[in-house]
């Protein structure tokens, strides 16, 4: 939601004129309009990932899961100017090093910068976390070996205090049942410390979202798809 105007924006994954998904907003009359309406691959196709607010009170930045030059997604910039939505496809994926299927973003940081995650592709076929700056250039800032650093990262959130970014991966890890992690800036590279491995009992397995932090009390709060005392989930806490 954009605070400023008190606007919601969104979304689908499916459907408008050409079927390949819709940006769109409610505004704070509680009136939903359709802003954009992805036409192609080159545009990219089904946008999945929460859409971010971008420098004005009028632009937002977010991914689509498929489409652009090798079918592995975009990230695109979304803007009004003179009373219409424009895309500019900001970078599209390469499938390969640069990763494949983008799953989330953060909110912006105080650099100016955004974080998502792609769920696979790198370079070792396990996703990777990059970067997109205030000059809005598109960089990986940590590739998963599949191994104990997880595999299939799912979620990330930016703690906006220390700049660290936490996140969950929905296989790998010692058990091969989903991480949590932290990444760290350490002044010249991101730091990756696993903050748990699931073990598939009552603490779950596969986490399949990003984890969030209550900066009160220092705690990472999220969710498992499986595992659990009944095996449907758990809802897990980790102190940091």
């Amino acid at each position: 939601m954009d605070q400023k105007t008190a606007t919601l924006y969104g979304t689908t994954a499916q459907g408008g004129n050409f079927g390949c998904g819709t940006v769109f907003q409610i505004d704070g009359a509680g009136t939903y309009s359709i802003l954009f309406s992805f036409d192609s691959y080159s545009q990219g196709c089904v946008p999945t990932t929460q859409l971010q607010r971008w420098s004005s009170a009028h632009s937002v930045i977010g991914t689509t899961s498929m489409g652009g030059d090798a079918n592995a997604g975009n990230v695109f910039l979304l803007f009004e100017k003179q009373g219409k939505w424009k895309e500019s496809v900001l970078h599209a994926l390469d499938g390969s090093d640069e990763g494949l299927d983008p799953v989330d973003l953060t909110a912006r940081s105080s650099n100016g910068a955004v974080y998502g995650v792609t769920e696979y592709g790198g370079a070792n076929g396990a996703g990777v976390i990059f970067e997109v700056g205030a000059d809005l250039q598109y960089h990986v800032v940590y590739t998963f070996t599949g191994a104990g650093d997880g595999k299939r990262p799912v979620g990330l959130y930016l703690d906006p205090g220390s700049g660290n970014l936490y996140g969950a991966t929905y296989l790998g890890g010692t058990n091969g049942m989903g991480t949590v992690f932290q990444l760290a800036f350490d002044g010249a590279n991101w730091v990756q410390t696993v903050l748990h491995n699931f073990r598939g009992g009552k603490d779950g397995a596969n986490p399949a979202s990003r984890p969030t932090l209550d900066v009160t009390d220092g705690r990472l709060y999220g969710t498992t798809a499986g595992g659990g005392k009944y095996g449907g989930g758990t809802v897990y806490e980790i102190t940091l």
